[in-house]
């Protein structure tokens, strides 16, 4: 069931690419954009994951938190962090727990669509190269901005496998609620 803004922000318990296990709870007091990517395999998703890393700074002047679910274990997050998202809070789900109790779904047709053909194509061009594949492959995106409380104040489920809202669109989310508590 996917959740609405106005929800309690599900909670959870996720290993960090260094093993640490982290919870929303971490995250109270300070907006969170929380990113349900597919795995650190999949090359749209090392390019989205690495345009939002980019991005981590300009979160945190914000005084919110940027963190990214995979469907990936620890050792496999490790890698990535090191190479190519240093900064980036990536935390693992390979069971899918916590995609299950956010309500980001899995989708053949997502899968397929022929709008992922060109955003493919522009992940390979820049270099990100296929990995080993991990949990769910027609595992869809979904991106949330919760409060400092803890409650969903959007909630974006992606329809194909590329679809995610534009970094900076997140960012703008996570400066309006910074400046709304800072108010």
């Amino acid at each position: 069931m996917q959740l609405m803004p106005g929800s309690p922000a599900p909670d959870f318990s996720l290993p960090d690419a260094g093993g640490k296990t982290v919870s929303l709870a971490d995250f109270k007091g300070r907006p969170l954009v929380l990113v349900f990517s597919r795995y650190v395999g999949c090359p749209v998703c090392q390019m989205t994951s690495v345009e939002l890393t980019r991005m981590a700074p300009d979160f945190e002047r914000a005084g919110a938190a940027l963190a990214i679910v995979f469907q990936s274990s620890p050792e496999r997050l490790a890698v990535f962090a090191q190479r190519q998202a240093k900064g980036a809070v990536l935390l693992g789900d390979p069971e899918g727990r916590v995609y299950a109790d956010y309500g980001v779904e899995a989708s053949l047709a997502g899968y397929l669509a022929p709008g992922n053909l060109p955003v493919i194509f522009r992940a390979v061009r820049q270099g990100y190269g296929h990995g080993a594949f991990e949990g769910r492959e027609t595992q869809q995106p979904a991106a949330f901005v919760i409060d400092a409380a803890g409650q969903i104040r959007q909630a974006h489920y992606g329809r194909t496998i590329t679809d995610l809202p534009e970094p900076g669109a997140l960012l703008a989310e996570a400066r309006a609620l910074g400046a709304s508590r800072a108010a």
